[in-house]
């Protein structure tokens, strides 16, 4: 298949403030040519504090090689 799936972890903690930020991210690639390539994921996004609300966020993308 010309599918490529992924998932990541990323976590985060600032120096001058005490909170903790995590992203997580699932998705695929789909590679349509040999050089074109579609990525479609999705992503989670939390923070401990409470200013800032926790965020889903969905993401198309398109890349080509030279």
């Amino acid at each position: 298949l010309p599918l490529e799936p992924f998932a990541s972890v990323d976590y985060g903690c600032g120096l001058n403030y005490s909170t903790n930020k995590w992203k997580f991210t699932v998705g695929t690639d789909y590679k349509l040519l040999k050089k074109h390539k579609f990525t479609v994921f999705y992503r989670y996004i939390t923070e401990d504090d409470d200013e800032e609300p926790n965020g889903h966020l969905i993401g198309l993308g398109y890349g080509f090689k030279f």
